[in-house]
């Protein structure tokens, strides 16, 4: 600005007032020693410009008189032998730019991102990165990232009247560490491994710990972090660890005492491979079903290592309850279960079913008779701590009272139980049992046919049968034969009365003098025993008797007939 070193305070003020910094002292002061510095280039290297003292007077010493710098040029103004301490010395110089740059911290990791403000107010910024321009416009603020240590970041601000300011900032950059661990990540239960932090100067892990290399033994899976950081710079990593478990070779379900025959399950621990002995299988569960006591051993083996385990299954004497058996309460007497069978000897019996308990003796004895028909009946036989189960089952068979049928034709036999038998009857003539008439044996239709008479039916369920006796008889009919001849021949010696579907019948004969002869009051007295041709077990002369008799048939239909008797010989 061509600033004049040699013009007076006075003068200096009054022409450029804003360009100045005044240097006091306090007035009678004995000494003084000043010294003046300015940073030219900013870079905080900074130049002596000027030295005031006291001795051996209050002048400018002379170091430096002129600083040259871009804009503005900066000058020291001379003035000695200045003694009086009203006169301060003074020196010229610049304020703080006009246009300021600033941004959060100069120095910085490679991996940040920086934004740079400049003073606002000024109409157009030029920014430049070691004096290549990158962003020029309106905007004060500029945000950059990748930069390198050294670069010279500078701005150019230019106001309404076109003065231009310029300001800069030197970055310093330091290289971003980037953090690793090595170890082992995979460590057997109980055991430990190093980690070992790189990447940077210092370290900080989530242990606390601050040494590069630490040793873990962690209980169960875990994750270690570090931060390393090498001064400006920091940056983390993380370090799993898996903790494998030992082998346990543990059993469950051995140590037992069964019976021969029995199997049991025998389960071993998790783990990666197994081996049973004496059985040689490899699997975590196996069933067993020993025949004599024997010991179980389990070897099972992962990546840390071999556990051995044992267990014994003692094994008794199975016990038989024998065959299964059937009883049928309409034929075999009470008596005992098939006890010969069982084995060992000496075992007692029983069962689980209360219908059947209480007819069971332990010796084997049952009341078969008593237990409901059923199949299935469980029984058990134990025999030196073991037991066997055998199956009952109760047959039966009941039919309809004895009964008189009088049918004309096919006719059906009453119900029996259990439902599902069959039915069969006795032949008359050879007492054999046979189907003949039967029509359908399960409901029990027969045809009458030829049948007359007792006829013996059967009905028989699972092999246990019961009978009844059905009269069979023809329609209603009632008569008394006309002639008799009682000589002691067995032919035609008495007189019944016959008939068919008769209820009851009684009859009375008389003489032809109307004298009773004989009183068939039942019957049984009118059709089995009749009259053998005697009055009071004297035979009596042929001659002609009257009769007469009265009763009912089945159906209820009743009667009463007369007739004549003729006795001849």
């Amino acid at each position: 600005e061509g600033w004049d070193r040699n013009i007076n305070d006075s003068t200096f003020c009054m022409v450029n007032p804003d360009y100045y910094h005044m240097i006091s002292r306090t007035n009678g002061a004995s000494a003084a020693d000043v010294t003046i510095w300015f940073d030219d280039l900013l870079d905080n290297v900074y130049q002596e410009m000027a030295h005031w003292q006291t001795v051996p007077r209050w002048e400018n010493m002379g170091v430096v008189t002129t600083v040259m710098n871009p804009s503005p040029i900066l000058s020291s103004a001379t003035s000695s032998g200045w003694g009086n301490y009203s006169f301060p010395p003074f020196i010229l110089g610049s304020p703080a730019p006009p246009l300021a740059l600033t941004v959060a911290s100069t120095s910085i990791c490679s991996t940040d991102t920086l934004t740079f403000n400049a003073t606002p107010g000024f109409t157009n910024y030029e920014f430049f990165n070691n004096s290549v321009s990158i962003q020029n416009g309106t905007s004060d603020t500029l945000i950059l990232t990748g930069l390198s240590s050294g670069d010279t970041i500078e701005v150019t601000g230019t106001d309404v009247n076109c003065n231009a300011y310029s300001n800069k900032l030197v970055i310093t950059v330091t290289t971003q560490p980037v953090a690793a661990i090595a170890g082992t990540d995979t460590i057997c239960e109980g055991t430990s491994t190093a980690l070992t932090a790189s990447g940077g100067t210092t370290f900080l892990w989530n242990t606390t710990e601050i040494t590069a290399s630490i040793v873990v033994s962690p209980i169960a899976d875990s994750s270690y972090t570090v931060i390393v950081s090498n001064g400006a710079c920091a940056d983390t990593a993380t370090f799993n660890v898996t903790v494998n478990p030992l082998p346990i070779a543990n059993i469950t379900g051995g140590g037992v005492t069964i019976c021969d025959g029995i199997a049991v399950n025998l389960n071993g621990d998790p783990g990666d491979s197994y081996l049973w002995t004496p059985t040689a299988e490899i699997t975590q569960n196996i069933v067993v079903s020993p025949s004599v006591t024997t010991t179980y051993t389990l070897t099972v083996t992962n990546s840390c290592g071999t556990d051995i385990a044992t267990t014994d299954i003692t094994v008794l004497t199975a016990a038989q309850a024998g065959p299964d058996f059937e009883l049928c309460k309409n034929l075999d007497p009470l008596g005992y279960l098939d006890t010969a069978a069982a084995f060992p000897a000496g075992g007692t019996w029983s069962s689980p079913d209360p219908l059947v308990d209480p007819n069971l003796n332990p010796d084997g004895f049952i009341d078969h008779i008593s237990i409901p028909w059923g199949n299935g009946y469980q029984i058990v036989y134990t025999a030196g701590g073991c037991t066997d189960t055998m199956l009952l089952d109760v047959t039966g068979a009941k039919t309809g009272n004895d009964t008189v049928i009088c049918p004309s034709g096919a006719f059906f036999l009453s119900v029996a139980q259990p439902p599902g038998g069959t039915w069969s009857y006795l032949d008359p003539t050879t007492g054999i049992q046979t189907t003949t008439n039967i029509i359908d044996p399960i409901t029990g239709e027969i045809d009458k046919g030829d049948l007359s008479g007792d006829i013996t039916f059967v009905y028989t369920s699972q092999g246990c049968p019961d009978t009844m006796v059905v009269t069979l008889c023809g329609e209603n009919d009632i008569w008394v034969p006309n002639v008799f001849s009682p000589n002691g021949d067995f032919w035609n010696d008495i007189v019944r009365v016959r008939g068919e579907a008769v209820d009851y019948v009684t009859i009375v004969i008389y003489d032809r003098w109307g004298e009773l002869i004989f009183d068939g009051n039942s019957t049984e007295a009118a059709m089995n025993t009749g009259w053998d041709g005697t009055k009071k077990g004297k035979e009596l002369a042929p001659q002609v008797f009257v009769y007469y008799l009265k009763g009912a048939f089945l159906d209820g239909e009743e009667f009463v007939k007369q007739g004549n008797i003729t006795l001849v010989k």
